[in-house]
């Protein structure tokens, strides 16, 4: 069941159809629940959102995505060993900048709470951990070629478990998918 602030945001989003626009915000979350083995006690999620014009904060819904962070086709290359919470951050964050790369976005502004993998991933922090370390630097990389592309790509953190309405939907589906 998702918080009350991501229903409502939700209902009063104008869904967006059609071509996406020019300035468009995701919202990442990863989530972990060691209480439940099997590896899938993992999961991602992204929010997209447009803005049509940068200094009006009018947002269009265009959709979520969101699945558990051990699949067959990221597996390979994620160099994941084992689930963490940083881990699906990661993935999160991974899987929307795939998303870029395939959406007819000039500018976007990935959200992110969790400060160690956004701060590694857009610049701000160096270090990461070891257990996901191929995946961050394939992020990174990923994010270079986007740029080197001519897309505009900024992070920008944003308080989790704040009540932020985007931030609280991306974490209702990526706990979803953890299940």
């Amino acid at each position: 069941k998702l918080k009350g602030v991501a229903q409502h945001a939700l209902a009063v989003a104008e869904v967006r159809t059609g071509c996406v626009g020019d300035f468009v915000h995701l919202y990442t979350d990863g989530s972990f629940d060691p209480d439940k083995g099997g590896g899938s006690n993992c999961g991602w999620a992204f929010v997209a959102l447009q803005q049509p014009e940068l200094n009006v904060h009018v947002y269009q819904f265009i959709g979520v995505a969101g699945g558990p962070c051990f699949d067959h086709d990221l597996e390979p290359i994620s160099g994941l060993q084992h689930a963490s919470s940083g881990g699906a951050e990661l993935v999160a964050t991974f899987r929307a900048l795939m998303w870029c790369a395939s959406a007819p976005v000039v500018q976007t502004l990935v959200h992110f709470d969790c400060i160690p993998v956004g701060g590694f991933v857009f610049g701000s922090n160096f270090s990461i951990q070891s257990d996901f370390a191929a995946l961050a630097n394939l992020t990174r990389a990923l994010l270079r070629y986007l740029r080197a592309r001519g897309k505009v790509i900024h992070g920008v953190h944003v308080h989790g478990h704040d009540d932020h309405p985007w931030n609280e939907l991306a974490a209702g589906v990526a706990k979803f998918a953890s299940r």
